[in-house]
């Protein structure tokens, strides 16, 4: 029988996503069971890496699994969680001022954030791993030309509303199918940037087959540009100066990228060119 192991997830989902690349071969060796926001349940439905998600909810969400926990997240109330559960080993980077928290502790590095998750995988395997980002479409058929995602968690990582607003026009003026997607909360963001355009603000689940639907995916550094990269959907994702596309970037299509160090000065037709390139 296989041991049992507490996976302390990542709060974002780009993040979540990235951490398929040490996910997948720990399950080889582990029963995983995840610990972290409710909607990993519908994000890697269908997959068969893990065996059980626990919702966390706050600092003393305890789970039954107390041999081996491993915490892919950096934080010290993450590690701390693990004590006050009563998790006996506790491995993870050693972060945030938590070292004394963690029965092993694993030295940071900088490094793109796909090889960190795939680190401790590795301090767990005792071998060496080659990174694979990949989760499985729900869908196969391509029937949106070009979804666009111009929200994101921090608005200095945003291209402008305006921006996103022209680029949709010009791509239905080649005739192209656009859809702008985004989360409930940046609804009133999307009506800003579609103007006469449909939008969407869907649940994991439809979020991921409207991303699977699409030709291309183009907006900023944010969770939706990693999962349509899994599941190998072309993408382009806009960087400004607040992220590093050598940390941040994609996985699989690593040279997707624009960066500027001035979002607004990076104008619609440029990204436009770009994106032509890719369709």
């Amino acid at each position: 029988m296989m041991e049992k192991l507490l996976v302390r997830m990542p709060n974002w989902l780009g993040d979540s996503v990235m951490s398929v690349a040490a996910l997948r071969p720990l399950s080889r060796k582990y029963e995983l069971y995840l610990l972290g926001k409710p909607w990993l349940g519908e994000l890697f439905y269908g997959e068969e890496f893990f065996k059980g998600i626990y919702p966390y909810r706050f600092i003393l969400t305890c789970t039954p699994i107390k041999n081996l926990g491993l915490l892919l997240t950096n934080s010290f109330s993450s590690a701390l969680n693990f004590l006050l559960c009563g998790v006996r080993e506790r491995i993870g980077y050693q972060k945030e001022g938590r070292g004394f928290l963690l029965t092993k502790k694993i030295k940071w590095a900088k490094e793109h954030q796909v090889l960190r998750y795939t680190r401790l995988a590795e301090f767990l395997l005792k071998e060496s791993i080659t990174p694979e980002v990949r989760l499985n479409p729900p869908v196969q058929e391509k029937e949106i030309d070009v979804v666009l995602v111009p929200g994101g968690s921090r608005p200095s990582r945003r291209w402008p509303v305006s921006h996103f607003k022209r680029l949709g026009k010009m791509f239905r003026e080649k005739r192209l199918s656009v859809l702008y997607v985004g989360s409930e909360k940046e609804k009133e963001l999307l009506q800003q940037a579609s103007d006469t355009l449909p939008f969407s603000t869907p649940d994991m689940l439809g979020l991921k087959e409207i991303l699977a639907r699409a030709r291309l995916v183009l907006g900023n550094d944010t969770g939706p540009m990693h999962l349509a990269d899994a599941m190998g959907t072309k993408v382009l994702v806009i960087f400004g100066p607040a992220t590093d596309p050598e940390i941040n970037a994609p996985w699989n299509q690593k040279e997707n990228y624009i960066r500027t160090k001035n979002l607004s000065s990076l104008q619609p037709d440029q990204v436009f060119e770009k994106a032509m390139e890719l369709l």
